[in-house]
Parts: C-alpha cells; sequence; structure tokens
C-alpha cells in the first residue's frame, strides 16, 4: 500500500508538501485540529500523502497531507520551544522512525 519515500521524492509532485516536510521533520507542529503532534515521516498511499505524527502520549496518526500543519519552530520563541521538546521526550518513549 505505501511506496518509499525516496519514490514519492523522485515523482516530483506535491513539492510543496516535501519542501515543508524537509524543513519541519522531527518538529513539534500544531495538525488540522488543533493538537500538538511531532511530524516525523510523511507517506503516501495510491490515493493521497500523509503526515506521519506522534502525540505527547505516544498516539500515532496519519492526517492527509491535504490538512495543513502549522511549525511552531520560528513562531515561538526559542526557550518555549525547547520546553514543549523537553516535554515530548519525557511523555513519548523514543522511537525508531526508520523501522
Amino acid at each position: 500500500m505505501y511506496i518509499s519515500m525516496k519514490k514519492a521524492i523522485e515523482r516530483k509532485d506535491n513539492e510543496d508538501l516535501f519542501k515543508f516536510f524537509n524543513n519541519h521533520q522531527n518538529e513539534i507542529v500544531i495538525n488540522c485540529i488543533g493538537k500538538l503532534v511531532k511530524l516525523l515521516r510523511m507517506t503516501e498511499s495510491n490515493k493521497d500523502y500523509y503526515w506521519y505524527c506522534r502525540d505527547f502520549r505516544g498516539t500515532i496518526s496519519y492526517l492527509s497531507c491535504n490538512k495543513k500543519l502549522i511549525s511552531l519552530k520560528d513562531k515561538i520563541n526559542d526557550s518555549d520551544y525547547k520546553l514543549l521538546e523537553e516535554v515530548y521526550k519525557l511523555n513519548v518513549y523514543p522511537v525508531n522512525v526508520n523501522s
């Protein structure tokens, strides 16, 4: 069902999505329903692209890339963003996103 990210990038469609992903992978973002999540990867099915995210409780979600994510890293001050990162690390076990 899912193809590799490398193959998806090679297709050259939706370059804005890939640019956003490359600029914000492993960052804390706000998803389309206002929830703080960490953007771990981007994947594709035969119908759509998906953001693969993990929230602060460890729950994985797949959100259609039709839904916008809002990056927080450059929108809040650095100390507040670092605090969010620390809270995330305390609440979520480290996950190997390449597996």
